[in-house]
């Protein structure tokens, strides 16, 4: 890739963080509230600073490497979130026309990486028959979606809530451009309406995908909610909740297709992903009776390799020594969570519990996936600590995502935050701490006992 290029590029970030500068010292920011959505325009400006100096290491050497190339993808993925957040939510013209250069500004350059940096990609494929429905397969492609040959019944794409600007490097983007299919023009008349429960499904299309369905992931008005909390929780559940209206309602469903949801601009870790997108396929599986394979796709062969990976050691857990509960907790409670271990299992309860359930030499979030997926009831030990453990928060929305019982036992009484309160909004905390400490452990047991 040649210096001039990355030049060309450089010059035209250069000149929208000017112009960015320049209207954030007209704007009355300290006037407005803190969470008012034109705050992210300093934060756009900073990931604008970012980028350039990036594309700046890239311009002396004139060679973006692999490593540069993801890492500006990553601020750019970063910015165009943002950039949502702010489009539209106040009358300034002039911050709307912003976002609006902005984002033509984000497809350069996405498109000029992309094409000048991406080395031609080895096709790569596995196919997973699961034991309990024969003929069926999970099938795992590492190639481009929206160039596919293959013909679908379904092809689930990912938006915010009602915004499917076919934005470079999405898949809206690439239906646009390799399919000549438009998701908002879809959208405007859907054969299937769910937007309320935050998905829909187009009418037949003249291509190989016959029906377009859209999974709405993000609402930017909950500024509160992590993203990732939001798609864990809701994205599988909606997708199985999608297709098995369809399939009530008369659309012949026998093939499907779809990238890794929220492993794209969400940037999720794969490993907790895993269980609720594995467990809403079984579901689809069970619940519609002519689907026969569902494909998922991705461009990064990695993201291939750890799911195939995941998928077979699940394929080949033996059902009758899997945990029937997994105890999820934070170290300050590590004494009461080994008591609530050995409580469960000395009433022949298989519960499983980190370290002690990690076979020496495992690889630890391998194991905690595979611990979800196979338990029926997560039990938390909920508490500040608890609440603070990023660890923790991924299990349990994890579990909530692959619709797990989640029993969260609060151990004393402390406010909830935005994240728990979104989490647990459907699921009753049980208050642990009123009952007597020499009680505790047969709570629990009864606790547990009542949701097997």
């Amino acid at each position: 890739m040649s210096a001039e290029l990355i030049g060309n590029l450089l010059n035209d970030w250069d000149t929208m963080a000017s112009s960015m500068e320049s209207l954030l010292s007209a704007m009355p920011l300290d006037a407005l509230p803190q969470d008012h959505p034109a705050h992210n325009l300093s934060l756009i400006h900073t990931s604008c600073l970012t980028v350039i100096r990036h594309l700046k290491d890239c311009a002396d050497s004139g060679i973006i490497s692999s490593l540069k190339k993801e890492t500006i993808l990553k601020e750019i993925q970063r910015s165009m979130v943002l950039c949502a957040r702010v489009d539209g939510s106040w009358s300034g013209s002039s911050a709307n026309r912003l976002t609006q250069i902005l984002l033509s500004l984000y497809n350069k350059t996405n498109t000029l990486l992309e094409t000048c940096v991406q080395p031609g990609m080895t096709r790569k494929e596995f196919v997973f028959s699961p034991a309990l429905f024969p003929g069926k397969h999970i099938t795992l492609r590492c190639a481009n979606l929206a160039r596919s040959q293959e013909e679908y019944d379904a092809v689930i794409c990912s938006s915010f809530k009602n915004d499917y600007y076919p934005l470079t490097g999405t898949l809206i983007g690439a239906l646009y451009t390799e399919k000549n299919i438009s998701v908002t023009d879809l959208a405007k008349t859907p054969q299937i309406d769910l937007r309320t429960f935050g998905c829909w499904l187009s009418g037949e299309t003249k291509s190989s995908f016959r029906h377009i369905g859209c999974v709405e992931l993000l609402d930017l008005k909950q500024l509160h909610i992590q993203p990732s909390d939001m798609v864990l929780k809701s994205a599988f559940s909606t997708l199985r909740f999608l297709l098995e209206q369809a399939h009530i309602s008369g659309i012949a469903l026998r093939r499907i297709a779809l990238p890794i949801l929220g492993a794209g601009c969400q940037g999720i870790d794969l490993n907790y992903i895993i269980p609720p997108l594995y467990a809403q396929c079984l579901t689809l599986f069970s619940s519609i009776d002519t689907l026969e394979s569902i494909d998922i796709y991705d461009l990064k062969p990695d993201r291939i390799d750890l799911l195939a990976g995941h998928i077979a050691k699940l394929e080949k857990q033996d059902d009758k020594k899997s945990a029937q509960v997994m105890i999820s907790y934070n170290s300050a409670q590590s004494d009461l969570a080994h008591h609530v271990h050995k409580t469960l299992s000395n009433d022949g309860i298989h519960t499983w519990i980190a370290p002690e359930s990690i076979p020496t030499g495992s690889d630890y979030t391998a194991e905690i996936t595979k611990a979800i997926v196979n338990a029926k009831v997560i039990t938390l030990l909920y508490s500040p600590e608890a609440q603070l453990s990023p660890w923790v928060r991924k299990e349990i929305i994890s579990a909530i995502g692959a619709n797990k019982i989640v029993l969260p036992l609060q151990l004393a009484p402390f406010p909830m935050d935005d994240g728990f309160r979104y989490m647990f909004s459907d699921i009753q905390v049980f208050p642990l701490w009123k009952y007597d400490e020499k009680y505790k452990l047969d709570v629990i047991l009864d606790e547990v006992r009542s949701r097997m």
